[in-house]
């Protein structure tokens, strides 16, 4: 397999993510920072922050689909709230249950 950028698959994805866990390490940042990856944050039951995520996708109070890098992420629970959104940020209040992480292509289902 050429590691000039020819190759393809899994083979060149393998590389280049082991390429970017070495450049975290050497610069001592967060490998979600360097490698696009969705930072999920739970405090007890009651609080969810997801950061770097790309929106929401489905909401009510018992479930919600978040899009993130590489899929989405489906939170289940009770009285689910939104109580914060922005580009960076996105911040549920409820009773959470589940987090679930879906593989598949970013915003797959919009």
């Amino acid at each position: 397999m050429a590691r000039d950028g020819r190759g393809g698959g899994e083979g060149w994805r393998h590389w280049l993510a082991g390429l970017e866990d070495s450049l975290a390490g050497a610069l001592e940042l967060p490998r979600d920072a360097v490698r696009n990856l969705p930072r999920i944050t739970l405090m007890g039951p009651l609080e969810m922050v997801v950061e770097n995520h790309r929106g929401v996708l489905f909401f009510d109070t018992a479930r919600v689909l978040v899009v993130v890098p590489g899929g989405r992420l489906e939170v289940t629970g009770d009285r689910l709230t939104i109580a914060r959104i922005d580009r960076e940020e996105l911040r549920l209040q409820g009773r959470i249950g589940q987090v679930r992480f879906q593989p598949g292509p970013e915003g797959e289902g919009r």
